[in-house]
């Protein structure tokens, strides 16, 4: 009995180590640990029920969602949508072919609900996590924007900063709003409760922390702050830029 306890443990462990990532709930090995603790029978059994349950049930492609009345009706390739709460929803325009990266909203100890992820018509991204903890909490990104790689927007600080005197959270995520033709470089950070207005340019490596409500501007450093007003910007490289402007 003992044999078969260890290989059907050792089975379970071996096919959730190898697809665990690909099927999208190896979060949930943490809570079923603290579950059923040391009685590894119950702990593989359920392991490799999820397993299959996800293999022949999986609603969308490298869609992930773990609750109740939640709305994912488009991932473009190369996105990966994991949703631990209730009510939630991500809305993104059918023209969005490749935006690579990860949304996160929640986790599977803190679920998170009622939270809403928008991405307007015609946006890409090379590599970027858009991150949502608190309930109720908003990311909108419009249309025609460009992020490179390596990218964070976190409407959260995951840890809560309090008053001492109060006890009254301070940082509660609500709403980040990133407007029409935002091009953000390589490893932008942008932080909860900020905004960046239409046409604007955030540098590489610029820790966003406020609202930028001003359009064409380029925004950059940390905290990140207006450096040229008065801009726009084309996908185009600055040599095909000025062959078309002399075809002109």
């Amino acid at each position: 009995m003992k044999t078969d306890t260890s290989i059907l443990f050792l089975s379970a462990w071996l096919i959730f180590y190898f697809s665990g990532e690909l099927y999208g709930f190896s979060a949930q090995k943490t809570v079923l640990k603290t579950k059923y603790g040391h009685n590894k029978v119950k702990y593989a059994t359920h392991l490799v029920a999820l397993w299959i349950k996800a293999l022949y049930h999986r609603p969308f492609h490298n869609i992930y969602a773990y609750g109740k009345d939640n709305q994912v009706a488009y991932c473009p390739e190369g996105l990966k949508i994991y949703i631990w709460g209730d009510g939630n929803v991500v809305e993104i325009d059918p023209s969005v072919r490749s935006f690579q990266g990860r949304i996160e909203i929640g986790e599977a100890q803190s679920p998170a609900n009622h939270c809403t992820v928008k991405i307007g018509a015609d946006s890409s991204a090379g590599g970027v996590l858009i991150s949502l903890r608190e309930d109720n909490s908003t990311i909108t990104i419009g249309k025609n924007c460009m992020f490179s790689w390596d990218i964070h927007i976190w409407n959260t600080d995951f840890h809560a900063i309090y008053s001492e005197e109060t006890k009254q959270c301070l940082n509660i995520g609500k709403d980040i709003t990133i407007g029409d033709h935002v091009w953000l470089g390589v490893s932008v950070n942008v932080l909860k409760n900020t905004a960046i207005a239409a046409n604007s340019i955030v540098g590489a490596g610029a820790v966003v922390s406020k609202k930028f409500t001003e359009p064409n501007v380029i925004i950059a450093g940390i905290p990140a702050k207006i450096v040229k007003r008065g801009i726009n910007w084309s996908t185009d490289t600055p040599t095909n830029y000025l062959k078309q402007r002399t075809l002109r």
